[in-house]
């Protein structure tokens, strides 16, 4: 987790604690990533594609739901 990610999880949620949020973190810049995620993937089918090839890109690996796991983990 980074500091921003951090401060969003150990504010409060008084008005001096959003006063302080705001002081610490760009809300457009933060925001910026997930609304670019929205706008590339309009669909939960098209989110879920590239949330797949990201983790794929990663490493990860692809199961069938249909098959057997048990000797793929």
């Amino acid at each position: 987790m980074n500091d921003q990610e951090q401060d969003l999880y150990s504010l409060g949620s008084s008005s001096s604690s959003h006063d302080k949020l705001a002081d610490k973190v760009d809300i457009k810049a933060y925001a910026q990533p997930f609304i670019n995620f929205i706008t590339e993937n309009p669909t939960v089918f098209h989110a879920v594609s590239a949330v797949g090839k990201r983790l794929e890109s990663q490493g990860f690996k692809k199961l069938s739901e249909r098959g057997s796991w048990t000797k793929k983990l």
